[in-house]
């Protein structure tokens, strides 16, 4: 059976490994992986590239780490059909003895010992608008945006966009540190001036109370992030600005919510239509003791 080869970001042939992520979501892309871990990746390549794991390069003192960054959902082995049992535990075993630490969210189960699932959430708009009890939410919570006089626009005004966004995140319930936040200021700023984010934008008495950005790769638009603050929460603003996107976006036929561990955010996404599909958080630690409770 072949060998599993490490290859790093400048070696790899990227005509090839694009063959083997041709189908994958945006996260696998090379020139989204560029940006997101700032060329800092390598890849796991059994046989000629007939498949591929990409991961990224962080090493602290004797210690390497397999994390995704900020805005990846997922990765995992490419092509991610079809893969032989024997293929899925060469890269198994690869990532245990070269990896010291692994986090790492993938389509598949990689069989690390620890897999946790999780799950995304995804609309296809040939399905929307949703219909029944479903539909009817939807349009009861759009009426009511439009009538508490939420306006819907599209906008390219970056900078007011992610200062609303960090100014509110709070509201999610989850903290960013500041390296975290700068990482994400220029994730989304490069996504913006490589003309793939898109950002719309709701007001209510010249207001701004919501935003969210989408990121589109092929026929897919990525919800990549959202805010609301007190006022675009109390009208549903948040409802109104993904029904606008929907019927304005060209080309796309699938939107990916990208899920959430939140029961209400995932009812939130369902309203839409959107059915659940699976991944898995994929976990394993050996570092030494002290670097675990760190770690923990």
């Amino acid at each position: 059976m072949s060998e599993i080869q490490v290859i790093s970001r400048e070696n790899i042939n990227i005509q090839f490994y694009q063959i083997c992520v041709q189908d994958a979501k945006v996260y696998a892309q090379p020139w989204y992986l560029d940006i997101v871990f700032d060329k800092k990746w390598e890849c796991l390549v059994f046989g000629n590239y007939d498949f591929v794991l990409p991961i990224s390069l962080q090493k602290k003192m004797f210690w390497k780490f397999a994390q995704l960054p900020i805005l990846t959902q997922q990765l995992g082995i490419f092509p991610n059909k079809n893969i032989p049992e024997e293929v899925l535990l060469a890269f198994s075993d690869k990532l245990q003895s070269r990896y010291h630490y692994i986090a790492y969210s993938s389509v598949q189960d990689l069989k690390l010992g620890k897999a946790q699932e999780r799950t995304n959430c995804m609309l296809s708009l040939a399905d929307y608008p949703p219909t029944g009890k479903r539909g009817e939410r939807l349009r009861r919570a759009i009426r009511s945006a439009v009538k508490n006089h939420i306006i819907v626009q599209p906008s390219t005004d970056i900078e007011t966009s992610l200062t609303f966004y960090f100014n509110n995140f709070h509201f999610t319930g989850a903290t960013l540190n500041r390296s975290q936040e700068k990482q994400m200021r220029n994730v989304l700023s490069q996504l913006f001036s490589c003309g793939k984010l898109k950002i719309y934008q709701a007001y209510r008495e010249n207001e701004l109370v919501a935003i969210n950005m989408w990121l589109i790769h092929k026929e897919t638009a990525y919800y990549m992030v959202s805010i609301s603050n007190e006022v675009g929460r109390k009208h549903r603003a948040m409802n109104l600005l993904v029904h606008t996107f929907i019927e304005q976006c060209e080309n796309v036929k699938t939107i990916d919510f990208e899920g959430s561990s939140i029961e209400g955010v995932k009812r939130f996404f369902r309203s839409f239509g959107a059915e659940e599909e699976r991944y898995y958080l994929n976990t394993q630690n050996r570092l030494p003791y002290f670097l675990q409770f760190i770690k923990r």
